[in-house]
């Protein structure tokens, strides 16, 4: 099962790519999809709270991918803030913190330690 960006997501990008086709017509959007009128209006109009069929196949129709984008360190904001905070600018700098990073993840991390209060067959 693909993970998919928030129907909100995908609504505004259906509606910004059909404007740009002319105006929005869902009675030939409907033909053109094999879907009904009624839903196509109700899912470009309304505010789906989830990704369905009708939703899926606007996404086909006006050449949208639905699915959630991977996961990277490019977009990661959490690990470029905390680059950003890190990071002097330089090249040199850029090249300390790889190596950092790199024996970071090398490095065993430590096993936790049993809390002594709750061995096997102790009562907490």
């Amino acid at each position: 099962m693909s993970a998919y960006r928030p129907a909100a997501v995908l609504v505004a990008e259906i509606r910004q790519a059909l404007a740009a086709k002319g105006p929005l017509n869902t009675l030939r959007i409907a033909r053109e999809t094999a879907l009904t009128q009624s839903n196509v209006h109700r899912c470009l109009r309304g505010q789906p709270k989830r990704v369905g069929k009708t939703l899926l196949a606007l996404c086909i129709y006006a050449k949208i991918d639905p699915a959630m984008d991977k996961l990277t360190a490019a977009n990661n904001a959490t690990l470029m803030h905390a680059l950003e905070q890190v990071w002097d600018g330089s090249e040199q700098h850029a090249r300390s913190l790889a190596r950092l990073l790199i024996a970071a993840s090398n490095a065993a991390l430590p096993q936790s330690r049993p809390n002594p209060r709750h061995r096997a067959g102790a009562a907490p």
